[in-house]
Parts: structure tokens; C-alpha cells; sequence
């Protein structure tokens, strides 16, 4: 029996193609731009520098054996570059040392990386230095390592603006505003022994992390709710950071969450909401299934007396949760945004219902046109005087669902 094989199609260029031949783009090899410096003076400096770190190591070594740590730590140090010369700052990391390169940002004219040098490896770079500056080491292009050194302008301990690695508009405009961070981790040679340790000093700093962790070949990322204040009162807690980002909360987020979480969150963005529409403010009219306005969060902008119905013989609440979900929509727009920021909010208009149908497959039979004329006459006929705006989204029922709204009991974010 032969094989009864899918065959696709192949992609055919036809005579639109033009062939051409290969040229090598013989690329040319630039000398990296390196700047002049004084070999004795410019070590001297870098060297004064880097010893200046040596109490703050001695710190961070008495602070990690107090709280008895799982993981190895390390002092962070952030070596700063102009922009105009090749920094090859490759070089300052050192497998072997366990030193390692935890970020680069970019300020202006000054590029900055920020390394981990493990507790007792501050001489690796020590030894760098020294060579740089024994005459007996220079070669045909001047000292050993001037690649790397001559383009420092300065070395200093990371400060936590060094850590961050997301857009500048990004960054807190307060270091006492309460946000969520993505902290990346490095994981250094023990994962769990890093987030366990991250943890517990997290809580000495009233941090709020996540459970959810996310894990690459090299970091740990966890989602972690605080202030920049909070995450630099512990040097030793700023130590196990190698990146600090903004969290770009997701729907995902929230839905993972239990109901009772969802009830604080709401409660948290109630507390937080000013509704302020007056007799005269405008009304998004739902012409779908109905609207439960027992959730909390529809409840101030929606009464009984908002809900109608094309049958006088159906209830007006929401056996679906269509409707609801889109009264949602239509009141608070994406729920992540309102639910993940702190600021008051402002809602000046009101959410009303004019139910059309009970189920999908409801109404079998009838013109949709006849059935939302039939429903617009009801709500008019109740309330002839608002100023409303109809949403119709009967006609992507059961299709396109709202990404983030409410249903009746609690959050839900649908697909």
C-alpha cells in the first residue's frame, strides 16, 4: 500500500529573482580607540580607588556572617568609561576568580559596568592594576592592560541607580514611591542558596516578593514590591542584585491569584477611586447579556435601576458574565493598569444595561438589528434624557473575549 504522504508546497520565486554574485565584504580590523593616559598617575588613582572599597568589603563580610547566609557574596563594583573610547570591559570579569559582569547602563557621555567580585577576590583586580603600572611589563603599545585601564575614569561601589537596566523614564521619580521591581539575580554557583538568601533579607527590609520566579541560564528573576529605599537600606541585600527593572504587570499576574487576593487588590483600587459623575455625566449603555452590579468594582457606578431587558419576563443580572465582563471594560478599561499603580484615579462616568440575550444560541431566529433596536428603545424609554454611549458586543460574542475585566464574584481576566 503506498504512503499517503502530506506533500506541501514549496515557496516559487518565479522570475522576480535576480541572482548576484558573492563578494567577501572584506571588513576592516580598527585598532580600538584607547586614550593617553600617565601610566604611574592614572594607576595611582584606579589603585586609591579600588583600596577606598576595602572597608565596605569588611562591612559586607561582617553583615553576611550575622545574618548566616546559604550563598556566597560578593562586593559590587561599577568602573565608569566615556563613551567615546572602546571599553572592553569584558576584561574585568574573571571565571576563575568568580568575578563576573553584572550589568551595563549608559548615562550621558559615561558608559558604566557594574561588576561581583566574591568576598577575598578584591586582589585580582589589585594585581591588574599593579601590572599596569610595572614599566617592566609595557609592550610595543604601552602598558599591560592599557586597553582596558587606560579607558576607566573611575572606580566606585555600585550605588542602586547603577543597578538599573530599564528605560530612564522608568526609574522611581521618588525613592519612597511603592512599585514593583524585576530583580535579576546572578546565580553565582548555587541558585536556590541566592533566592533563599535574597528572601530572608528582603523581609528584614519589609520587601514583598513575589512566589513567582523566573529562571534564565545565568539569572533569577523575582518580582519584589517595595521602594528604592527599601532595596538599598542593606548593602548586603543590594549585593545579591545584578538588575533592576520596572515590573510590566500582566493580567497573568493577577489571574494567579487566589480570590481572595483579587478581593484585596479591588479593595486596594477602591480606596484608591474618586467616582465622581454627577446626574449630568454621560453613560456607556452594555447591550449584551446583562450586568451583575454586585461586584464591587461595578457597584458604584451601576444601580438596579440602570438594568433593562428586551423580555420582561428575564432577570436582568448576568447568567453568562459576557456583560459583566464588558461593563468592566467599558468602566475601568485594561484592569492591570489601575490595579498596578498607587495613584488616586478618577471616574466620571456610568455604566448602564440593556440585556438582549441569555445565552449564546438565545434569541434563535430573531434579526440582531431587530434585537438591539429592541433593546436601545428599552433603555431610552426608562431614561430619556442621558447623554449614553451604546456598546454593542453581541457581534463578537464568544469570539473576542475582553483581556482584563470582572465577572461577577471576583477579578477575571480572560484570553
Amino acid at each position: 500500500m503506498a504512503e499517503n504522504r502530506d506533500v506541501k508546497r514549496h515557496i516559487i520565486i518565479g522570475q522576480n529573482g535576480q541572482p548576484q554574485k558573492y563578494t567577501y565584504p572584506k571588513k576592516v580590523i580598527i585598532t580600538a580607540a584607547v586614550p593617553a593616559r600617565d601610566q604611574q598617575a592614572h594607576g595611582s588613582k584606579l589603585q586609591q580607588e579600588l583600596t577606598a572599597l576595602k572597608p565596605d568589603e569588611a562591612s559586607l563580610t561582617q553583615d553576611a556572617e550575622e545574618y548566616d547566609l546559604e550563598s556566597a557574596f560578593g562586593l559590587q563594583i561599577s568602573f565608569a568609561a566615556d563613551i567615546a573610547y572602546d571599553f572592553e570591559f569584558e576584561k574585568l570579569a574573571d571565571a576563575r576568580a568568580g568575578i563576573e559582569v553584572l550589568n551595563v547602563t549608559q548615562a550621558g557621555q559615561l558608559i558604566t559596568v557594574s561588576i561581583l567580585v566574591p568576598h577575598g577576590k578584591l586582589y585580582v583586580l589589585e594585581r591588574k592594576i599593579a601590572e599596569y603600572m610595572d614599566p617592566a611589563n609595557n609592550g610595543k603599545k604601552g602598558p599591560k592592560h592599557h586597553s582596558l585601564l587606560n579607558v576607566i575614569e573611575r572606580i566606585r561601589k555600585t550605588a542602586i541607580e547603577n543597578l538599573w537596566t530599564d528605560a530612564p523614564e522608568l526609574y522611581p521619580k521618588s525613592v519612597d514611591e511603592i512599585i514593583w521591581f524585576e530583580v535579576w539575580l546572578p546565580v553565582m554557583n548555587d541558585r536556590l542558596a541566592v533566592i533563599h538568601d535574597f528572601r530572608k533579607l528582603a523581609v528584614i527590609a519589609e520587601l514583598v516578593v513575589s512566589d513567582s520566579v523566573l529562571e534564565f541560564p545565568e539569572r533569577t528573576v523575582l518580582l519584589v514590591r517595595g521602594t528604592l529605599a527599601a532595596l538599598s537600606s542593606s548593602a548586603l541585600l543590594l549585593s545579591k542584585i545584578s538588575e533592576l527593572r520596572k515590573a510590566k504587570t500582566t493580567a497573568d499576574f493577577f489571574d494567579n491569584l487566589d480570590i481572595e487576593e483579587q478581593r484585596a487588590w479591588s479593595a486596594d483600587l477602591l480606596q484608591r477611586t474618586n467616582f465622581t459623575a454627577s446626574k449630568d455625566s454621560p453613560y456607556v449603555c452594555i447591550l449584551d447579556t446583562g450586568v451583575n452590579i454586585e461586584n464591587p468594582l461595578l457597584k458604584p457606578a451601576c444601580s438596579a435601576a440602570d438594568l433593562s431587558v428586551i423580555d420582561p419576563t428575564w432577570d436582568a443580572a448576568d447568567g453568562d458574565g459576557h456583560g459583566t465582563e464588558m461593563a468592566g471594560i467599558a468602566l475601568w478599561g485594561d484592569l492591570t493598569e489601575p490595579l498596578s499603580q498607587t495613584r488616586p484615579i478618577e471616574i466620571r462616568h456610568r455604566i448602564e444595561s440593556s440585556k438582549l440575550l441569555r445565552y449564546p444560541g438565545d434569541n434563535e431566529g430573531k434579526h440582531l438589528g431587530n434585537i438591539t433596536s429592541d433593546g436601545i428603545a428599552e433603555v431610552e424609554i426608562k431614561n430619556p434624557v442621558r447623554t449614553r454611549v451604546y456598546a454593542l458586543a453581541l457581534c463578537v460574542f464568544r469570539f473576542v473575549r475582553p483581556a482584563v475585566s470582572v465577572s461577577s464574584g471576583h477579578l477575571i481576566f480572560s484570553s
